[in-house]
């Protein structure tokens, strides 16, 4: 399967034309034999670049194929990204991404629920799936930890140590192009 990269937050994603999202209950996958799982993630971006991400819900009733939306979703979609948009189903293979620096986010949501204490037993698997991210200040990330899907939103920056996960935060006020070069994101002494 040939993957194409089409949101800014550089993450694979397969293209899935559609014609108007307001007015259809499902959104048509490309290929058509692909299949959208419980757990998968819906991505939609209008031309400008503005996106959401949706957790798709299984629907025995929708062909394979297809994703369906509730009409909350389709209400959601229509008011916030227009008719016009691309969507497009994230892989699952989010493990195929650059390897970049040493910084997280401190806020993350599974589907709406914290994620687990830091000092958990996933803290070290977050922390080294996490750290290779592309990172945008205006974009909620989903990545997979263990088989769950955790959306990372960016609120505070943090530096951290690659052996002992010691983290310091950084100042706020990094500008966005500091979050991409990384090189200028340091740890304050």
């Amino acid at each position: 399967m040939n993957f194409s990269v089409t949101n800014s937050f550089d993450m694979p994603v397969v293209k899935a034309p559609y014609s108007s999202i307001a007015l259809q209950d499902t959104i048509c996958l490309s290929p058509a034999d692909m299949t959208a799982n419980e757990g998968d993630l819906c991505c939609v971006i209008n031309n400008f670049g503005k996106q959401m991400i949706l957790p798709v819900k299984s629907n025995p009733r929708v062909a394979q194929g297809k994703i369906a939306l509730s009409s909350a979703q389709r209400r959601t979609l229509y008011k916030a990204l227009g008719e016009s948009a691309t969507v497009s189903m994230i892989n699952e293979r989010l493990d195929d991404l650059p390897l970049i620096s040493n910084v997280f986010v401190t806020y993350t949501r599974r589907f709406g629920n914290p994620i687990p204490d830091e000092n958990s037993a996933v803290k070290s698997e977050f922390y080294q799936k996490f750290k290779h991210h592309p990172l945008n200040v205006n974009h909620r990330i989903p990545i997979n930890i263990s088989g769950s899907i955790y959306f990372v939103a960016i609120n505070k920056l943090l530096y951290v140590d690659p052996k002992t996960l010691d983290s310091e935060e950084v100042p706020c006020g990094v500008m966005e192009r500091d979050c991409r070069l990384f090189g200028a994101i340091q740890p304050r002494r």
